[in-house]
């Protein structure tokens, strides 16, 4: 795919005896920024309405793949002091927004309330 940019910014950097042309995408800066803006937003309104489960870890504020792995780990090992049988399924869902149907996730998006309109946090 070709991919046209507004180039505000070409700067040479000497590289030990090669001298290397940067481009700065204007574009991508901007979209960057904005990206950040949204996460911001949307996180904190996320949070402060309790709208995800406690059991989602990714893309949260103090919380990582590492508390999940230990909070899986403890729930096993207290299975196996119970003598109880425990059962993990683990699916990547990598890929998922690529097959996504859109129209499903703007109205749930709708559902949370969070309908392109700007709302104080």
């Amino acid at each position: 795919m070709l991919k046209i940019a507004k180039v505000r910014y070409a700067l040479f950097i000497k590289m030990g005896i090669k001298l290397t042309l940067i481009i700065i995408d204007q574009s991508l800066s901007f979209s960057k920024i904005y990206e950040k803006l949204v996460y911001n937003r949307l996180s904190q309104y996320v949070e402060k309405f309790c709208i995800l489960n406690d059991c989602q870890f990714g893309f949260r504020t103090n919380r990582s793949t590492s508390m999940a792995v230990l909070e899986i780990t403890d729930k096993i090992n207290e299975a196996i002091e119970n003598n109880q049988f425990s059962i993990g399924v683990f699916v990547d869902l990598s890929r998922a927004f690529d097959i996504l149907n859109h129209n499903i996730l703007l109205n749930k998006l709708y559902y949370y309330g969070i309908r392109g309109v700007e709302c104080m946090v």
